[in-house]
């Protein structure tokens, strides 16, 4: 099966997009969230993520997916895409390990990038944790203090929208890294992983 990939760069700078699947049909979204221990997926409330990788916000993990599920859960327009309701998604503690680097990596250049110092994409940064993905995308962002005032300004983003409502994925990590002067570096990594395609 063809790999595809889903790419956006942050709410405040320009954003790319190769969306996967059109506005909100879920025929051939899986039927539930991936099963605990498969593939990286775990128990969100058991995956304690380091204050480096949270931006010092508590239950980081939790909180984060408690707000990417209420968004999916609503049917909403993304621009001039309508969506219908979402499933859930799963925690994955390999996409969290690639949001991780990413943040990081873009805390350390006080920058947005979609690629690592490396020169490498979301893609490669997933697979290089041993996430073997069907479909991948990634919302990066900076700037915004709480995870519910980060949800607020990427649904308002068409392109960062589009991917948290989108139908063919299952999976999620994230992670936030502040840059020295203190600005928030948010990743959102989001997948399908092949065993469930």
């Amino acid at each position: 099966m063809k790999k595809l990939a889903l790419v956006a760069l942050n709410v405040s700078c320009a954003a790319l997009l190769s969306a996967c699947g059109g506005g909100g049909d879920d025929s051939s979204a899986p039927s539930g969230p991936p099963v605990l221990g498969q593939n990286g997926a775990i128990a969100v409330g058991a995956f304690p993520v380091s204050e480096d990788s949270s931006c010092g916000n508590a239950n980081f993990a939790v909180e984060m997916l408690k707000a990417i599920n209420a968004a999916r859960a609503a049917a909403r327009s993304c621009g001039s895409a309508g969506y219908a309701p979402a499933k859930a998604l799963g925690w994955n503690e390999l996409l969290s390990a690639s949001s991780a680097s990413q943040a990081g990596y873009m805390a350390s250049i006080e920058t947005i990038t979609g690629v690592d110092a490396a020169g490498a994409d979301v893609t490669a940064r997933v697979s290089a944790t041993g996430y073997d993905y069907h479909a991948v995308g990634e919302n990066l962002a900076k700037g915004y203090p709480t995870v519910p005032k980060l949800m607020t300004a990427l649904l308002q983003s068409p392109e960062h929208c589009q991917k948290i409502m989108s139908a063919n994925i299952s999976e999620v990590g994230a992670a936030c890294v502040k840059a020295a002067n203190g600005v928030p570096f948010w990743v959102q990594t989001f997948g399908l992983h092949r065993s469930a395609s």
